[in-house]
C-alpha cells in the first residue's frame, strides 16, 4: 500500500505541477492581453484627440467659411447699391443733357426773338 500511496503522491505532485504550469501560462496570456488592451486604449485616446482636433479645425473652417460668405454677401449688396446709384446717375445725366439741349434751344429762340425785336425797333426808328 505504501507503493500505491507513493504513486498517488507522485501523481498528485505531477498534477499540481501541471496545474501550476497551466496557471502560469494563463497568467502570461492575461498579461499579454492586458498589454494589448493598454495599447488599444492608448491608440483610442490618440484617435479621440485627433478627432477632437479635426472637429475643432472643421469648426474653425466652417466659421471662416461663414464669415467669408457673409463678407461676400455684404460686398455683393454694396455692388448692387453702387450699380443702382450708377443707373440713377446715368438717368439724371440724360435728363440734364436733355434739359441743357432744351435750354440751349430756348436761349437760341430768345436770341432770335431779341434780334427780331431789335430789327423791328431799328425799322421804327
Amino acid at each position: 500500500m505504501k507503493g500505491i500511496s507513493g504513486i498517488l503522491k507522485k501523481q498528485l505532485a505531477m498534477s499540481e505541477l501541471q496545474n501550476d504550469a497551466q496557471i502560469a501560462e494563463k497568467d502570461t496570456e492575461i498579461s499579454k492581453k492586458a498589454a494589448q488592451l493598454a495599447e488599444i486604449q492608448a491608440e483610442k485616446k490618440s484617435l479621440e484627440r485627433k478627432l477632437g482636433e479635426s472637429k475643432k479645425f472643421l469648426g474653425d473652417s466652417e466659421e471662416k467659411d461663414s464669415k467669408q460668405a457673409t463678407k461676400i454677401r455684404e460686398v455683393q449688396a454694396e455692388k448692387d447699391r453702387l450699380e443702382g446709384q450708377l443707373e440713377e446717375s446715368e438717368k439724371l445725366r440724360e435728363v440734364l443733357r436733355k434739359n441743357m439741349e432744351a435750354s440751349g434751344k430756348d436761349l437760341e429762340n430768345s436770341r432770335k426773338s431779341l434780334k427780331d425785336k431789335d430789327r423791328e425797333l431799328m425799322k421804327v426808328k
